[in-house]
């Protein structure tokens, strides 16, 4: 059975807040999303058009600040359907995938202070993430009267805790590892 493509749902979800073109939609998701999402712009172009084509979304042209033309999209009644319709039905299993776990799975092939270093690697690029969804989280915090606030705070909540438990397996896997004859 093929994958069903959730790119779809992350351009509604992002359209029935407000409207965006093709690169608003790429900023949001690094911006908001990407500490459980990512897409590319490779997707997210033809996607629109998909999306436009089956009436989910309306396109109009606007001039830009610097007078080029900009496309905006927008979501449609059908669309902003699609999406409840999505968001109501029950989620299948999440799977996430790990490069730096596939290499550790076979690090016995390589020395044992590089796999330390790559650990050491892995705990700074998620000692980073704590440090950026925190500042993201002191301005959230401060605005959850707002109702998509609640929910995407959240999400941010939900990031932080599985960075931080991150960083806390690489201690965890770097010690064992110091202590540990090969």
């Amino acid at each position: 059975m093929p994958k069903e493509n959730r790119t779809k749902y992350v351009i509604l979800g992002l359209l029935n807040h407000e409207d965006l073109t093709g690169y608003d939609i790429k900023k949001q998701v690094e911006n908001n999303l990407s500490n459980f999402w990512d897409i590319s712009y490779g997707q997210i172009y033809p996607e629109l058009k998909k999306l436009e084509n089956y009436k989910f979304i309306s396109c109009r042209i606007d001039n830009s600040e610097n007078g080029s033309l900009k496309k905006i999209y927008s979501i449609t009644e059908t669309g902003r359907t699609e999406l409840i319709s999505w968001l109501e039905s029950s989620t299948r299993d999440e799977r996430i995938k790990f490069e730096f776990l596939l290499k550790l799975y076979f690090s016995a092939e390589i020395k044992k202070d590089i796999t330390i270093k790559n650990i050491d690697d892995f705990i700074d690029r998620h000692s980073n993430k704590i440090k950026l969804y925190e500042k993201f989280d002191s301005n959230l915090s401060a605005a959850l009267d707002n109702k998509d606030h609640k929910y995407r705070y959240l999400t941010l909540l939900f990031g932080i805790y599985m960075e931080e438990a991150f960083v806390k397996w690489g201690n965890e896997a770097k010690t064992f590892l110091e202590n540990v004859d090969d």
